[in-house]
């Protein structure tokens, strides 16, 4: 049997502004989803998601079969059908995933078992870190000498179909190779080198905002008020000052970021009462710093602690104000294979 896992991730600073090409910040986080692979004796291949107790069985025509409507559907630039795909059943990405490898490989059938930490449609990109994971582990089944740049092409191939579009490249590229990543969206993907591990609470609402009305809520608010423009800047410089921090470990001076980051962002109109609340909660207990992540209107935050015990602290004040609370670290390994 051979197992793979990866971690979720997060924003830390950038959102909204990366949207106007500025500089943003992504983390692995050290919640991960995990797959197994073994030969199957049946001649089917058959994914068993033990996150929402399904199975599904398909012979090898019915993956190709996918392969090609999803291939024909991309050079079409048909992304409503995508949409709809997923829509129909979450397996598909995963159905298509597997499809590059038989294609190319052969069939060979064999069990998939799949389950995550990560809560699902939270933005921390469940969705990509189980596509991360279910690449490698087949990928070791196939016994194929795969580098991190092929697993994360075939992971963003699965974010294509999950997201009906095309991604930014943030969730795929961070949950594969881990640490830190920064992102412009007039430049490619950039890995830090940076292998400093830090303490956070994650604090989640419970609430998934909308990200497409959000962005063209900031877009409005610019058009009418161009003087806000220069937040824009100022979390785009937010995010380069905070690489020296996270580099040093200087926990203090990116707690400051953290609120900095988090004042500007709901400037823009994109926090959440509740949002608002966690992140008084958590600084109150003891956090150096608290931001909303991601796109807002609910969603998560997340809380930068200094010691396990502070971690605790923040946890239980996040909970009591009405939120669930996730003790973790950011930095973490990318995906990872083991036999």
């Amino acid at each position: 049997m051979i197992r793979a896992s990866a971690p979720a991730k997060v924003i830390l600073f950038g959102e909204h502004a990366v949207v106007y090409d500025k500089l943003g910040i992504a983390a692995a986080v050290g919640i991960r989803s995990f797959v197994k692979i073994r030969e199957s004796k049946d001649k089917f291949i058959t994914v068993i998601d033990n996150r929402l107790h399904l199975t599904q069985t398909w012979t090898e025509a019915e993956v190709l079969k996918l392969k090609y409507f999803v291939d024909e559907s991309r050079k079409k630039e048909d992304y409503e059908s995508l949409r709809q795909l997923s829509k129909e059943s979450v397996f598909s990405p995963i159905k298509y995933i597997i499809s590059l490898f038989i294609d190319e490989h052969g069939f060979v059938p064999f069990e998939l078992s799949l389950d995550s930490k990560i809560p699902m449609t939270s933005g921390m990109g469940s969705g990509s870190s189980l596509f991360a994971s279910i690449a490698a582990a087949v990928a070791g089944f196939y016994r194929l000498n795969i580098q991190k740049k092929e697993i994360s092409d075939i992971t963003y191939q699965g974010d294509i179909i999950a997201h009906g579009g095309t991604p930014s490249g943030i969730d795929n590229n961070t949950v594969v190779y881990g640490g830190y990543i920064a992102f412009r969206k007039s430049e490619k993907v950039k890995v830090l080198d940076i292998e400093q591990k830090i303490p956070i609470v994650i604090g989640s609402t419970g609430i998934k905002g909308n990200t497409a009305e959000l962005v063209a809520g900031v877009r409005s608010l610019i058009k009418e008020n161009p003087e806000k423009k220069k937040i824009l800047d100022e979390i785009g410089d937010i995010s380069q000052r905070s690489i020296d921090f996270i580099k040093n470990g200087n926990l203090e001076e990116l707690g400051v970021l953290m609120n900095k980051n988090h004042t500007l962002l709901r400037e823009l109109g994109v926090s959440h009462p509740l949002v608002e609340g966690l992140c008084e909660a958590a600084c109150n207990a003891g956090a150096l710093g608290a931001k909303l992540s991601g796109a807002g209107g609910g969603g998560i935050m997340i809380a930068l602690a200094d010691s396990k015990e502070s971690q605790k602290k923040i946890a239980e004040a996040i909970k009591k104000s009405g939120g669930d609370a996730i003790i973790t670290d950011i930095g973490v390994d990318g995906v990872r294979l083991a036999e």
